[in-house]
């Protein structure tokens, strides 16, 4: 559902759920934060819509150590993520490390490991996808008119 036009929007909450593993077998202590996305599909996603993410941070970051597993994960966004939200449309977000996929830097290899926070997209169904919660207000007040 949207939101009305005149809506003005206070507050906004991300939550993602985490299925149920968490790795770090690069002890790189990855951390994961929402970012904006433009991808050419809503439902289609490919490889190059990476390439149509951005870097500037729409909440804090969570830390691999308060990354919940089997749990909904909050992102509660700042202004600029706030500002994201499609009062008519579909909002779109991107989760990304800030110190390794942003700062496009890479971890240091070990052979046989990996490091990865995991969490769930809207294809994985009821009870587990992601969950925008929106706070909002809309102008109260009549119509004044003359005759």
């Amino acid at each position: 559902l949207g939101l009305p036009d005149n809506a003005t929007i206070s507050a906004a909450v991300l939550s993602i759920f985490e299925s149920t593993v968490k790795a770090d077998g690069l002890s790189a202590t990855p951390n994961i934060n929402v970012y904006a996305a433009t991808p050419a599909s809503n439902t289609a996603l490919v490889a190059a819509d990476y390439g149509q993410t951005q870097a500037v941070a729409f909440a804090t970051a969570i830390t691999y150590a308060n990354w919940t597993p089997d749990a909904y994960n909050d992102f509660t966004l700042n202004a600029t993520g706030i500002a994201a939200i499609s009062k008519a449309g579909v909002s779109k977000f991107s989760l990304k490390n800030a110190n390794y996929d942003v700062a496009a830097s890479q971890p240091n290899w070990v052979s046989g490991a990996f490091s990865a926070l995991y969490g769930y997209s809207s294809e994985q169904g009821a009870g587990f996808k992601p969950k925008l919660v929106v706070t909002y207000t809309v102008p109260t007040g009549g119509f004044f008119g003359f005759m």
